[in-house]
C-alpha cells in the first residue's frame, strides 16, 4: 500500500473541483446572488458563471455573457439557472424577466421554467415567468456621471 502525501491529495482534489470552466461571465451594478453566495460588485467588474450556477437578482439587472457570444439581461428580482443540455447550454428562466440574443451557430437553449423558448439567432427576445410582454426595469441601470469640476 502506497502512502499519498497530503498536499498531492490536496491539489489532486483541487483540481478535480475546479477543472469546470466558466461558460459566462456575470455584471451587474448591483449585488446579487450566485450559487447561493451574494456577490458584491465592489471592485469587481465581472463574475464567472459555470453550468450548475444559480443567478438571483435583487434591486438592479444582471448582463450575462456566455462564451459564444449570447447575451442575457436577467431582470431585477428575476431568477435563471444555466444548465447542461443534450446539445449544449441551457438557460433556464425560473422567476422573473429576462432579455437575450442568442448569437448565430450557438448551442444555448432558453427555457421559461419547463417550456422551451422559441429564439433565432440575432433576435432579441423576451420572457417573462408572469406572462406579460411589458417588462419594466429590464435595462441595468447605469451610475450616475462623476460630478464636474472646476
Amino acid at each position: 500500500m502506497q502512502i499519498v502525501p497530503s498536499s498531492t491529495l490536496f491539489f489532486a482534489l483541487s483540481v478535480g473541483l475546479f477543472a469546470a470552466a466558466p461558460v459566462a461571465t456575470v455584471t451587474s451594478t448591483g449585488a446579487f446572488e450566485l450559487h447561493g453566495a451574494t456577490v458584491k460588485i465592489e471592485g469587481v467588474p465581472s463574475w464567472p458563471m459555470m453550468v450548475g450556477d444559480d443567478i438571483r437578482t435583487t434591486n438592479a439587472a444582471a448582463i450575462i455573457e456566455f462564451r459564444d457570444g449570447s447575451r442575457v439581461t436577467l431582470g431585477e428580482k428575476s431568477r435563471a439557472k444555466v444548465e447542461k443540455g443534450e446539445d449544449g447550454l441551457v438557460l433556464r428562466l425560473l422567476s422573473g424577466a429576462m432579455r437575450f440574443t442568442i448569437a448565430p451557430d450557438s448551442a444555448l437553449k432558453a427555457f421559461n421554467n419547463d417550456k422551451p423558448i422559441a429564439a433565432p439567432a440575432g433576435i432579441p427576445t423576451t420572457a417573462t415567468t408572469n406572462g406579460r410582454v411589458m417588462v419594466p426595469n429590464l435595462e441595468p441601470r447605469r451610475p450616475p456621471p462623476p460630478p464636474v469640476s472646476n
